[in-house]
């Protein structure tokens, strides 16, 4: 183990560890992170609990952890379950298993292959996902592509362009262990509005979808549509009023 101002930080088993500040961060086993950390690079394997707030330009996560604090990091790895108990800020992120937030997330890529709950807002340049999704406020993105394979929701969501798919039904990888066939004989997702450039859904019940081309698919329940140039349903789609604008 070594541990200066600015050095490196590496500890294995099951144990608690100060807060500080370090350059490259291993940690191994059961471990406890008692205070903020701000670190270059961190790399975590196993079981963590931090009472404070992460800081890290990269953040590598093999395992469970819980954040009581702000976790911000540019580039982010999760494989596992990660829980933030405030808000996540992150340049680009790749996510397997499942990812909850207490507050808002920010960041210019998502990209998430299982489970996200979000109690607040969710703002990103690109939003990937597949599996399913809860943003209690707004999600907010340039380019959203989603497979969902359950149920998921959004307060509002607002975008340049939207693509929502029901996701194949032969599951593999993280996938097949996290959503079960009766999860996925529910899938669909749920939003008060739909605001954006480019829209093409469908499994999706909403009051109103407004954009320029809208087109609605398979399995959705529309009241209102609203479009400026181009409006397509399919035979499979209740929308209850259409208005071109």
């Amino acid at each position: 183990m070594s541990a200066n101002a600015r050095g490196d930080l590496k500890y294995s088993g099951i144990v608690t560890i100060p807060g500080g500040s370090y350059d490259h961060v291993s940690l191994d086993g059961v471990v406890t992170i008692d205070g903020d950390m701000d670190s270059t690079d961190i790399k975590m394997n196993g079981v963590f609990k931090g009472i404070g707030k992460l800081k890290s330009n990269t953040v590598s996560l093999n395992g469970t952890a819980t954040f009581e604090g702000i976790v911000e990091a540019v580039d982010m790895s999760l494989n596992g379950d990660f829980n933030i108990r405030d808000s996540l800020k992150v340049d680009d992120i790749y996510a397997e298993g499942r990812l909850s937030v207490k507050g808002n997330i920010v960041s210019k890529k998502l990209n998430m292959h299982g489970i996200m709950k979000v109690s607040g807002s969710c703002e990103a340049d690109n939003f990937d996902l597949r599996g399913t999704f809860t943003v209690g406020e707004m999600l907010n993105a340039e380019d959203i592509n989603v497979d969902i394979y359950g149920p998921c929701g959004a307060k509002e969501i607002g975008c340049g362009k939207i693509i929502v798919r029901k996701g194949e039904r032969n599951l593999i990888g993280i996938l097949a262990d996290l959503f079960s066939p009766l999860i996925y004989g529910k899938t669909h997702l749920t939003a008060e509005t739909i605001e954006g450039d480019d829209i093409n859904v469908e499994h999706t019940t909403a009051k109103v979808i407004r954009g320029n081309t809208v087109a609605i698919g398979n399995g959705c329940v529309v009241d209102l549509v609203e479009y400026r140039a181009d409006f397509k349903k399919s035979a499979g789609a209740r929308v209850m009023k259409h208005v071109k604008i």
